[in-house]
């Protein structure tokens, strides 16, 4: 058996809990549905804490891939399940494996979020999805910029894509990706705009908002308005 650790704060922290039949006990993300109950996407399954019971839900339970990296819940409450290969949601207690066109090769996906739209968004490693209910749609194939690794959206709905390659930044629809000067030619590895509109860029080396950089997002901006 695998135990599994949850740290709820400095103070206090839940107890371990004896999961059988898990092959790692690493936690990669934790969510809470509306019903109260706690769910941790792991490396080899996915976990659900209720009532001071745990449940696991591995491939034999339809999961498409074993390692659970993303957990999203949607606007209209559906639990989304961002696999290393693949997508998923669950519908009344089972897993429902969801088809990423565009998709020909393994589909890690990086990040679920709100898109502008207020649609959820999906970040794989090649390909930016919108879902629409449970239909799945193409927003942009990657298309030379390297692998994509980082997803944020602006309150003003602008949207950036970090890359290997860089920034980019699409032109508020998704379909096409405008590149954003930086100083350095950087692999982008983190991104999140700050309450005050700011965008924050994590890297290999560091974490970067600086006047200079700010300039040229500005630049950025108005190229894709106009």
């Amino acid at each position: 058996m695998m135990a599994v650790h949850l740290t709820c704060s400095i103070h206090r922290s839940f107890n371990v809990h004896n999961v059988p039949q898990m092959r790692s006990n690493d936690v990669i993300e934790v969510a809470q549905t509306s019903d109260g109950a706690i769910w941790a996407g792991t490396m080899d399954g996915l976990l659900c804490f209720r009532n001071g019971q745990v449940e696991r839900f591995g491939l034999e339970h339809g999961l498409p891939h074993r390692d659970v990296g993303q957990l999203y819940i949607d606007r209209s409450g559906r639990f989304w399940l961002g696999l290393a290969d693949g997508l998923a949601y669950m519908a009344d207690g089972r897993i429902v494996p969801v088809e990423l066109p565009g998709e020909t090769g393994s589909a890690y996906v990086e990040d679920i979020l709100e898109g502008p739209d207020g649609h959820p968004w999906v970040l794989t490693r090649t390909n930016i999805l919108r879902i629409d209910g449970t239909t799945v749609t193409n927003m942009v194939l990657q298309e030379g910029q390297g692998r994509f690794n980082a997803l944020a959206v602006g309150s003003d709905g602008e949207v950036w894509l970090g890359t290997e390659s860089g920034l980019f930044q699409t032109d508020g629809h998704g379909k096409h990706l405008i590149p954003v000067p930086l100083a350095d030619k950087i692999s982008v590895r983190a991104l999140l705009v700050d309450r005050e509109g700011c965008l924050w860029i994590g890297s290999a080396r560091c974490v970067s908002n600086d006047r200079q950089q700010n300039r040229q997002c500005q630049r950025a901006r108005r190229t894709v308005d106009e």
